[in-house]
């Protein structure tokens, strides 16, 4: 009886050091890492400053049972003459970059990423940078303004999240159709409610 209660005591310890040091983390994370462009990979100023000729929405799969594309992490992989190049949200507000190579016509693989970044589509650019060119550090700092617009702003799965970002990134930059239902924008319980019923009757896709 006595080695139970002790075993119960430490597990009670045990969880209360784990909470106490995920949410330091996460104050720690948010405060020193906000507002912050992080270039991963020893990219160079010729690739990040390449001219964008193309965009992909692609998004890596989170959950091994939930099968919703809305459950999963949105980034986008903008296309240049130097190759391909992941501009993606972190929790802590901060935006990265970093290169990854195409392995075929569905997906993305890095040295970063365990999973492979699925293709939802593939975007081209809009006739507003015909003249001046985009670059992937002006999409990666627009982005990173976005997200980070106003100071009491912060991550949230439902509210503010990766998916808000890479739609803002493509309706920017890329042309979007009217009937793009990868543009929908979902919030709050609506993003909730979309996801289960999409991950329950939509068309089962497994990655």
């Amino acid at each position: 009886m006595r080695l139970w209660k002790d075993i119960l005591i430490a597990c009670l310890v045990i969880t209360v050091i784990a909470l106490i040091s995920h949410y330091m983390d996460k104050r720690t994370g948010s405060k020193l890492t906000r507002n912050c462009l992080v270039i991963c990979s020893n990219l160079t100023i010729k690739q990040l400053t390449a001219p964008v000729t193309g965009l992909y929405l692609v998004m890596t799969k989170l959950f091994p049972i939930v099968n919703s594309y809305l459950s999963g992490h949105w980034s986008v992989v903008a296309e240049t003459t130097h190759g391909y190049f992941n501009i993606s949200t972190a929790r802590y507000m901060s935006i990265y970059i970093y290169r990854i190579f195409k392995n075929d016509l569905f997906y993305f693989n890095s040295s970063r990423w365990e999973d492979p970044l699925y293709i939802l589509k593939k975007y081209q650019l809009n006739d507003n940078h015909k003249d001046k060119p985009v670059t992937v550090y002006d999409i990666a700092k627009n982005a990173m303004e976005f997200y980070n617009k106003d100071d009491s702003m912060k991550y949230s799965m439902i509210n503010h999240n990766c998916q808000h970002v890479a739609q803002y990134i493509i309706s920017t930059y890329g042309k979007v159709d009217k009937e793009d239902k990868l543009m929908t924008n979902f919030k709050g319980l609506e993003l909730l409610s979309k996801s289960m019923t999409d991950a329950l009757r939509g068309p089962k896709i497994m990655f």
